[in-house]
């Protein structure tokens, strides 16, 4: 790949392939007669997606997510009005900040505890009951993955502490913990004791 930018998310990625092909589209006179699609009203989810995914805000990505938060403050979108709105976020005024911390998890929070199935659908939805009720099922999810992730992060630092002297590296087991949390108790045990962590 010869592309000079590298970092993309899965999202930035597919807005990328989708301008490019457009262009080459253009370049053979298939919108001749038709319309050209305007892909710009796909950036306030390649945003959303470019912040959540944690990828390296920086060059093009800084420039999708910039160019996303524009587009949020307009967006035809129920289901992130509605999600923006359990959240008590402005979504014309939202900030990269905003959507780390209060968009984000509630978005992955259903995949990590279930299927991501009512996240997908939230996008998608044009139905404003239906945009709401699937906003709530995610807040309620996010609920329960915080409940379970302070819980099993008690529980593990309660672990770690036990052990005399330094580590080198921490592997903290329980069978009782929800696999969709996992990575995130690992992150504050690294946090907690400044070495790697399983």
């Amino acid at each position: 790949c010869n592309h000079p930018f590298k970092d993309y998310c899965a999202a930035g990625l597919a807005f990328m392939l989708a301008g490019a092909l457009r262009r080459c589209l253009r370049e053979r006179g298939f919108f001749s007669k038709r319309p050209e699609p305007d892909l710009r009203v796909l950036l306030d989810l390649v945003g959303i997606a470019t912040v959540a995914d944690v990828v390296p805000l920086q060059g093009a990505n800084r420039v999708l997510v910039s160019a996303g938060l524009r587009q949020l403050a307009s967006t035809q979108r129920v289901g992130l009005r509605a999600l923006f709105a359990i959240a008590d976020t402005d979504l014309c005024n939202a900030t990269s900040t905003d959507i780390a911390f209060r968009i984000a998890p509630r978005i992955n929070a259903r995949g990590r505890i279930a299927h991501a199935e009512d996240a997908v659908d939230l996008m998608l939805t044009r139905d404003p009951d239906r945009a709401r009720m699937l906003a709530a099922s995610l807040e309620a999810c996010n609920r329960e993955r915080r409940a379970l992730e302070r819980q099993a992060t008690k529980q593990a630092i309660a672990r770690v502490e036990t052990i005399a002297g330094e580590h080198s590296a921490i592997v903290a087991e329980n069978p009782e913990w929800h696999p969709g949390i996992l990575g995130l108790v690992a992150s504050r045990l690294v946090a907690r004791f400044h070495c790697p962590s399983i």
